[in-house]
């Protein structure tokens, strides 16, 4: 009997907000306890993120009111202006990628590793220290419509990457094989001297380089051809090696290889490089924000969820979290999400309970995307 249930998912892209899922959810098994005569248990509704989309709004939430939206002037992935929102906590400063430079922002057509750039994301960490006087700074990393291997957001910033080219007029590979130094010469004085305390939200633990770094995993995502592979992994391989030079860290494990470093298209790379940043798993950090573990400590029944349930899910991403927290408390978990591409082998090795989709309501893929709230609310009220 589950006297207390915690709903903690994320959103379903292109469907549902996180806080729309955690609502369908609880409603469907609240409306067939009381259809069954029964009184319903007591739900905890915690939409979550995991470094990806929707991460600002999520921990902005989770604060229940303290705290500040500022909103600033950018560019987005493209160069184009925008205005673009961060979170301000006393003098931490909590700042989502994806509102800069996020894949969401471009149009299909638009999509283009050659051509995107971090630099908006860059604007608004410049922002937060040299106007509302942050000295922490969050960053949550995931959506990326970019693999510029963070060199938009250290131009930015203040630092000049020597370089013969012009990366606004030439394409992302060429102008990161072409990089020769960093100057930090025109940086602000409290990054160049470490003084600024940088944390990063992950939802990928990909290292910079390889099969399974930024390139390979991600760049076609984003719009990258297969024939520029080739010329990205050259072109990261050698801004990773300029980078570098001269940085000292207690890790065993080269800089390029960090789990993360491979987040949004080298980003985790260039903020823990350059930086200094920690790169942390982005559901571990923003569950921390957010006290999640003493919720998980109470519930009986733990409950997550995405709109994809893949591969991915399990490298770093919520359900892969939620499964180690749940594990760690001894609570079961149970994950619906919209589509699931996994063995039940895995994600039962994983820790999850079971695992439902809308699928099993509808096999019409498109209705299942348009009408996403309905069908989740059906699919939790058939099985509860």
């Amino acid at each position: 009997m589950f006297n207390r249930i915690l709903i903690v998912p994320d959103k379903f892209k292109g469907s549902l907000t996180a806080p729309e899922v955690a609502e369908a959810i609880s409603k469907g098994m609240i409306d067939k306890a009381i259809a069954c005569g029964n009184t319903p248990p007591f739900f905890s509704l915690r939409p979550m993120a995991d470094g990806g989309e929707g991460s600002l709004y999520t921990v902005a939430a989770a604060m229940k009111g303290k705290g500040r939206i500022i909103t600033s002037d950018a560019s987005d992935p493209l160069g184009r202006p925008l205005k673009a929102d961060y979170f301000l906590l006393g003098d931490t400063a909590f700042i989502e990628l994806a509102q800069t430079s996020g894949l969401s922002l471009l149009s299909k057509a638009e999509r283009s590793p050659l051509r995107t750039s971090t630099y908006g994301f860059g604007q608004q960490i410049l922002h937060a220290i040299t106007v509302s006087g942050a000295k922490k700074i969050v960053l949550a990393i995931g959506g990326s419509a970019t693999n510029d291997g963070g060199t938009g957001l250290l131009r930015a910033i203040g630092y000049t990457l020597e370089s013969p080219l012009d990366p606004m007029k030439s394409p992302m590979p060429d102008y990161l094989n072409s990089i020769q130094n960093i100057d930090s010469s025109s940086v602000p004085e409290p990054v160049r001297e470490k003084r600024i305390l940088f944390e990063v939200a992950c939802d990928v633990d990909n290292p910079l380089l390889g099969a399974s770094g930024a390139t390979s995993v991600y760049a076609p995502q984003k719009g990258a051809l297969p024939e520029d592979l080739p010329l990205f992994e050259k072109g990261m391989s050698h801004w990773a090696q300029i980078a570098s030079n001269g940085v000292q860290t207690a890790s065993p494990v080269p800089l390029r290889e960090i789990p993360g470093s491979g987040a949004a298209g080298g980003v985790g790379f260039a903020l823990h490089a350059v930086l200094g940043a920690s790169l942390i798993s982005g559901w571990r950090l923003l569950a921390s924000m957010m006290n999640l573990e003493e919720e998980i400590e109470r519930a009986d029944l733990v409950i997550t969820g995405e709109g994809s349930f893949d591969s991915q899910s399990l490298c770093g991403k919520l359900p892969y979290g939620m499964a180690q927290m749940c594990s760690e408390h001894r609570k079961p978990l149970w994950l619906f999400c919209g589509r699931n591409l996994l063995k039940e082998e895995e994600w039962k090795n994983a820790g999850i309970a079971c695992v439902h989709s809308l699928a099993e309501i509808s096999a019409d893929e498109e209705q299942c995307i348009k009408n996403a709230k309905e069908l989740l609310y059906r699919l939790c009220y058939s099985l509860f």
